[in-house]
């Protein structure tokens, strides 16, 4: 009986070397099988993890040896690298870079850390071919102590853009001459002057997590921009908006959103002389806006205006080539202001006019 348990107890032992052999053929087949992969799909992989981790790959085998020192993308941890940032920021413009996104990962962003200045000299540093750049201006406290000069640049997005932030965002846009489309999120500004005449798109996103932001009460916007063919605007906003003849302008996306003292109790909020001129603003705003022929609105900004009716019955409608007329989210109303809807309807020059509403819970077309 010993014997026979020695035996079999041998035989699981081999079974299971067995077995641990088949394992680490099997993982050597998987191994093959990926570094078999060519070159641009082991690229595609290797670009969407940590650079430390791809430089470490290099002591798998041969193959791998210097795969990573061709990977087009690099993804660094500034806490751990800080000087070396701004050396691959120069080094990136020095060698042509088309595409820069400077941007924290907010999961290990730390309240007040800002960019040291070595960081705002290497983006001070003109390009002449980097054609699109995003920016997460938070990191740096304060803006740059120059605008950035990028005559190649045609599409910039900043975000975190606050009071001291006005006089870097017009000198940047006036730089950057080729510029086509600009994106503001996170806006905390009073006021914003935009020069850029190959402008196409603009997009204008005021910051409102809380609405604790007083200094976007009765916002300043000055646009000047002749090729302009998009205009976005959102967020807790009372635009005062002026702007240059915009003969191209086809779509034009407002969502404003209104306060609620009830709601911001604990809050800042307008006080109520602000909160009356609102309709009356966004009413100056969209006939500065009345080439576009394709027009949203949020249901907020239909209410702000439902509330000044004798401004309403007095104006003609800003939009005079109106095609298509959308209103978005839910109304808190059960329903859809008429008065309204006929003032930005009415007089339009277009043969058939198409209207998306959404109220009582579903959508309307007419």
């Amino acid at each position: 009986m010993g014997s026979k348990r020695r035996h079999q107890k041998k035989k699981r032992k081999l079974i299971g070397g067995e077995e641990e052999e088949e394992e680490e053929e099997e993982e050597e087949e998987e191994e093959d099988r990926i570094s078999s992969l060519p070159d641009s799909i082991l690229h595609q992989i290797l670009s969407s993890i940590d650079t430390t981790s791809v430089v470490q790959t290099s002591v798998l085998s041969k193959r791998w040896r210097y795969l990573w020192t061709s990977v087009p993308n690099i993804h660094l941890d500034y806490d751990a690298f800080p000087d070396l940032v701004k050396n691959c920021i120069c080094y990136a413009f020095r060698h042509n870079v088309q595409e820069l996104l400077l941007w924290p990962d907010w999961n290990s962003y730390v309240e007040h850390s800002v960019f040291p200045a070595c960081l705002s000299e290497a983006l001070g540093i003109s390009s002449s071919s980097l054609i699109s750049l995003t920016l997460a201006c938070h990191a740096f406290g304060m803006p740059p102590d120059k605008p950035l000069r990028l005559p190649a640049l045609k599409t910039l997005r900043l975000a975190g853009c606050c009071h001291d932030y006005a006089n870097f965002i017009t000198g940047t846009v006036g730089n950057c001459t080729n510029l086509e489309t600009l994106i503001l999120d996170d806006l905390e500004l009073n006021s914003l002057n935009i020069n850029a005449p190959n402008l196409r798109n603009l997009e204008l996103h005021y910051y409102d997590d809380d609405c604790s932001c007083g200094s976007c009460f009765e916002s300043k916007i000055v646009v000047s921009a002749p090729g302009l063919t998009s205009f976005k605007l959102e967020g807790h906003a009372l635009p005062v908006f002026s702007a240059a003849s915009l003969p191209c302008l086809h779509n034009v996306h407002v969502c404003l959103k209104t306060w609620s003292f009830d709601e911001y109790e604990s809050y800042d909020v307008p006080d109520e002389e602000i909160l009356q001129r609102m309709p009356l603003n966004v009413m100056k705003m969209l006939e500065q806006l009345g080439e576009a022929d394709y027009v949203t609105l949020s249901m907020d900004t239909v209410e702000a205006l439902a509330k000044d009716p004798d401004s309403l019955n007095n104006r003609l409608s800003p939009f005079r080539k109106l095609k298509h007329l959308k209103l978005t989210t839910p109304s808190r109303s059960s329903n859809l202001p008429l008065n309204v809807i006929a003032y930005l309807t009415k007089g339009s020059s277009s043969d058939t006019l198409v209207g998306d509403f959404y109220s009582l819970g579903k959508w309307i077309r007419a």
